[in-house]
């Protein structure tokens, strides 16, 4: 309650004005002189010290105890909103304004986890269910010899975007024995296997970290395909790996400044993507989510001379043995 956390100010501030009346009292109260008044005189200026000291010791130890909490209502918070994981609480035990602050976050996030479960649930059904028809209509459409071109197109991105489902539904899952895996080398795979449409620039420092080698290349795939899709054919991609770090840049038409908080949300398509024709917007949350899941990072930014680029840290990495 705010008495409580007012009354030890209000204590302080009382004991100090008695003990100055008193003081008062008994200099006009006595006929004091000479080494009588002189001790009074320096009793009180020690007492007013030592008065002075107490009330700022007292003060400082009270607004630690009301300000720890509210560190720690910022450090999760602030945790929350840099990873995007919704499981930490701060369970303060405090009755004051600042415990009942502190519940009510916690009750948000509780809110927040549930919906957050219930998307994935729902995501991961959808994803299963349509898995198995969806690759029986692509095999059939490939297989047919009139087989339209468009339509065969068409068939394979519904085949990628249940595909980017099915990976969405892993959130939160990692192999229980991460393997030693070399970035590098992953990076090189996936170069090697992207498609001719830009020429790729790579200067790929060897790197080795803890993880997932599929999820990891699957992030790195993300990448070079969303490079790809907002190249012009023929165009550059730059793709550097320094110190545990992979950025990927391309030359196109770049990130709006009021998208970028964005782009990584699930199913989200920026008005360049739309005018592309690119996926249904959930390569970049796939990237977030695998770097979330090794303890990185990922951001995107609007570089001096135009385009995009994309910067995956994993503070794992590490030079290899």
């Amino acid at each position: 309650m705010r008495g409580r956390l007012t009354l030890w100010p209000t204590v302080i501030a009382a004991v100090v004005l008695v003990a100055g009346a008193v003081a008062t009292y008994l200099t006009a109260r006595h006929d004091l002189h000479g080494a009588d008044l002189r001790h009074l005189r320096v009793e009180l200026a020690i007492g007013c010290v030592a008065g002075t000291a107490v009330a700022l010791v007292l003060s400082r130890l009270l607004a630690r105890r009301t300000v720890r909490p509210l560190d720690e209502l910022a450090a999760t918070t602030a945790h929350v909103r840099a990873t995007g994981n919704v499981t930490p609480r701060v369970h303060a035990r405090r009755r004051d304004e600042v415990g009942r602050l502190a519940a009510e976050i916690d009750a948000l996030l509780d809110a927040l986890e549930r919906a957050r479960d219930a998307q994935r649930r729902l995501t991961t059904d959808a994803a299963h269910q349509l898995t198995a028809p969806v690759a029986r209509l692509r095999a059939s459409v490939e297989q047919s010899a009139q087989a339209d071109g468009d339509i065969a197109a068409r068939t394979r991105e519904l085949d990628e975007l249940v595909a980017e489902l099915v990976e969405l539904s892993r959130d939160g899952e990692m192999p229980l024995e991460p393997e030693d895996v070399r970035l590098d080398e992953i990076v090189r795979e996936a170069v090697d296997a992207a498609p001719d449409t830009v020429r790729y620039e790579t200067d790929l420092e060897p790197a080795a970290l803890e993880g997932s080698p599929y999820r990891l290349g699957r992030a790195v795939q993300s990448l070079l395909d969303n490079a790809d899709g907002h190249s012009a054919r023929g165009g550059v991609v730059e793709v550097r790996l320094r110190g545990g770090e992979l950025t990927v840049r391309d030359y196109g038409p770049g990130i709006p400044p009021d998208e970028l908080p964005y782009v990584f949300d699930r199913f989200y398509r920026g008005a360049n993507a739309q005018a592309a024709r690119l996926g249904a917007g959930l390569g970049l949350a796939i990237v977030r989510q695998v770097a979330t899941q090794h303890g990185g990072t990922i951001v995107a930014e609007h570089p001096p001379g135009g385009g995009a680029l994309f910067r995956l840290r994993l503070p794992g990495a590490r030079a290899p043995a």
